[in-house]
């Protein structure tokens, strides 16, 4: 199999060997079924689907699959006879329907359970009320599995093509409790096995030959070194490294070299940058005032002051995303226009830009980025409008109390999305699922159009709904996209067939697509 995007007439070299900096620090584990944080290797393990490049479903372990006419139940069709596990167990839909139960115990506390919660019984496992058992969810033979759901939802495809719905091995499990995917114990069904792992040194990964399109890897090895941040560039330097990510201090004299500025690629991340107005605290009960701060926003300048590590945005999901929405007339309507911001204001009491109220940002303290951003943020409302803003970046925790008592006018936040389906980050954002989430503003005939594309299953009518949506929200400036994070890297001439989305977006980081490695193939190494 020739990777996508690769010359066909290239000889590969014989040893595929790729040196992987992605690992600045020992994983947690590699336990996606508890543990969505755990910081492991993606690549060992599959679902029932993935996704392309352009985040759509398709076939991973269930080759095929089909709904009921009401929507509500999904049968999917494992491949059969495999050895799918790479100690040669098979992998069977009893599989799927364990892990699933074990994410859902309360005991295991995965922070992501609530990703299943559209099954029959999930909540109630997940709450403590009921067993393990009563999940829609069952094993109808070994190669078919059936999952009931409480109402249709369109969504679900995207909610098995996640991690958050790969299985674990019970038998490792139950035999080795929380280190079951330590060196020598890890018993993987994805792409990849764990062959060593030396704390703080290395892991190393190898092709696991049980999984179902093994023969479509190329790589013989993964070798990915325990490389603090701060040194990967010097590696990378030694060709010891064959791919890191760039920090932020060092993209600017990295982007002037004439020999590593050509091996740079950017990637734009799973997430959004926002400011999102109060409509419970004055000024912000004005929509008119609320439409001024948007068109007062330069999102251009917001790029420049953090180096290209940003992306203008247009909407809630980033480029990409099937339901992103860069359409011209939804960019318009908060495009950066200092006299229409002013306009906006006539026949307010704010009107030429003053007698303003005390107005305080309030952020979240992640990193440099992001409090660089929305300091910006808050000199151009005061540079534009004559808005005097204060600016309050508290620790995660102080972060979310203060969030409760909304007090503060303005939040600045970056949303991540767990899957690339639009219900996540409009359902979870602006229909009041979250009722500590970033605004108070609610519309019901927001609620109509959310609750009409959940169930919706043809999806050009759904991300019409969601695309209507979002010119509800930008017209009532529910909330005012500003930018998208992106990640630069650097990756060596030799490493070819990187996945690319069809708007150009190289796929570097994980992200929501999880099968970076698989197409990669290594051409023309030089010789040590």
């Amino acid at each position: 199999m020739v990777p996508s995007g690769a010359p066909p007439a290239t000889p590969i070299d014989a040893t595929q060997v790729f040196y992987d900096g992605s690992y600045a620090q020992d994983p947690v584990s590699h336990d996606f079924n508890a543990n969505p944080g755990c910081g492991g290797e993606p690549e060992l393990w599959a679902g029932l689907l993935t996704f392309t490049p352009d985040l759509e479903p398709k076939p991973d372990w269930a080759q095929t699959w089909e709904v009921a006419a009401d929507g509500t139940t999904w049968t999917f069709h494992l491949r059969p006879d495999n050895r799918g596990w790479s100690n040669g167990d098979q992998l069977t839909a009893a599989d799927f329907v364990w892990s699933w139960q074990r994410k859902l115990l309360p005991a295991t506390a995965a922070s992501d359970a609530a990703v299943l919660f559209p099954i029959q019984g999930a909540a109630a496992i997940h709450a403590g009320t009921a067993s393990r058992s009563t999940l829609g969810a069952s094993a109808l033979d070994d190669w078919t599995l059936q999952a009931r759901l409480t109402a249709p939802s369109a969504a679900f495809l995207d909610m098995v093509s996640t991690l958050a719905t790969v299985p674990a091995h019970r038998p490792s499990v139950e035999r080795y409790g929380a280190s079951w995917t330590e060196a020598g114990r890890c018993v993987s069904n994805g792409p990849f096995q764990l062959d060593g792992w030396e704390r703080g040194t290395l892991l190393q990964f190898s092709p696991n030959p049980g999984y179902w399109d093994a023969g479509g890897l190329t790589l013989t090895q993964v070798q990915a070194p325990i490389t603090p941040a701060d040194r990967a560039l010097i590696q990378y330097r030694l060709d010891r490294l064959d791919q890191i990510g760039v920090i932020g201090s060092d993209l600017p004299g990295l982007q002037a070299d004439p020999t590593l500025g050509p091996q740079l690629r950017q990637t734009v991340g799973n997430g959004t940058w926002a400011l999102f107005p109060q409509t419970t605290v004055r000024p912000f009960d004005d929509v008119r005032v609320r439409r001024a701060a948007a068109h007062a926003v330069d999102r251009h300048r917001l790029v420049e002051i953090v180096s290209g590590r940003a992306l203008p945005a247009t909407s809630l999901l980033p480029p990409g995303f099937p339901a992103h929405v860069g359409t011209p007339d939804i960019a318009g309507l908060q495009s950066f226009d200092v006299g229409a911001a002013l306009d906006a204001l006539k026949d307010t009491p704010f009107s030429g830009g003053g007698n303003w109220p005390p107005v305080t940002l309030l952020m979240r303290q992640e990193d440099p980025d992001s409090e660089l951003l929305g300091r910006d943020v808050a000199a151009q409302l005061e540079e534009n409008l004559g808005m005097s803003v204060s600016v309050t970046a508290l620790d995660p925790a102080a972060f979310d109390a203060a969030l409760r008592q909304r007090r503060a006018g303005l939040i600045w936040l970056r949303s991540w999305y767990a899957t690339p389906d639009p219900a996540d980050a409009y359902g979870r954002l602006f229909s009041g699922v979250d009722t500590a989430g970033p605004t108070t503003w609610r519309s019901a005939d927001l609620d109509a159009l959310l609750a009409g594309a959940l169930g919706e299953v043809d999806l050009r009518r759904r991300l019409a709904r969601y695309a209507q949506g979002e010119h509800l929200l930008q017209q009532e400036v529910a909330y005012v996209p500003a930018v998208y994070p992106v990640s630069w890297y650097l990756v060596k001439p030799w490493v070819t067939g990187t996945p690319v989305d069809q708007a150009g977006w190289p796929l570097l980081a994980d992200r929501v697509y999880t099968r970076r490695r698989m197409p990669l193939r290594i051409v023309g190494r030089p010789l040590s």
